[in-house]
């Protein structure tokens, strides 16, 4: 694993991690991706529930990415100032979520993630741009889906496309 310092990589998105539960905001959505999320996403609402009100956070259980998607597209179209996104799951599947929410305009300090599976990645080829999700480690190589390159995981996550970079690991060879 690269230093963290010259990486692009979240420190949540390298390993399972759980922060303090940030509570600064009006109002909240919390996402509890897969049911190993779901007990943190209930004790996150309460918690938050408790600060704000109730009525004032909701907790929207899916899982995965694609049945999130469109409930964080709905809170999205609604959120005005002091709104707060919480994202609590697999790696992967907050990485996708959380690039939405950056390419509607949420900065990094309305976004908050905690992470309860590491394993899976999705690597974005830059060859051509097919995304190929795999049970891989940084550093390691797949198989692009769509050129069928062997690819390197390279230590950089595009925040906008919610994926590790990945480029031809043996281009330099005849």
């Amino acid at each position: 694993m690269p230093d963290l310092v010259h990486t692009s990589v979240p420190s949540w998105a390298s390993a399972a991690a759980i922060p303090d539960l940030d509570v600064e905001g009006r109002r909240f959505a919390v996402f509890a991706i897969g049911p190993a999320a779901l007990e943190l996403g209930r004790d996150w609402l309460e918690a938050l529930e408790s600060v704000v009100g109730p009525g004032r956070a909701t907790l929207h259980q899916s899982a995965g990415f694609t049945e999130a998607e469109p409930v964080l597209e709905a809170e999205l179209a609604s959120a005005a100032v002091g709104w707060r996104l919480k994202l609590i799951g697999p790696a992967d599947d907050c990485l996708a979520l959380r690039a939405r929410a950056v390419r509607a305009g949420l900065m990094d300090d309305e976004i908050q993630v905690a992470s309860v599976d590491d394993r899976s990645r999705t690597v974005l080829c830059s060859h051509c741009t097919t995304r190929t999700t795999s049970d891989v480690g940084i550093g390691e190589t797949v198989g692009c889906r769509g050129c069928g390159r062997n690819l390197l995981v390279y230590h950089h996550v595009s925040r906008r496309h919610g994926a590790y970079m990945g480029f031809m690991s043996d281009a330099e060879q005849a």
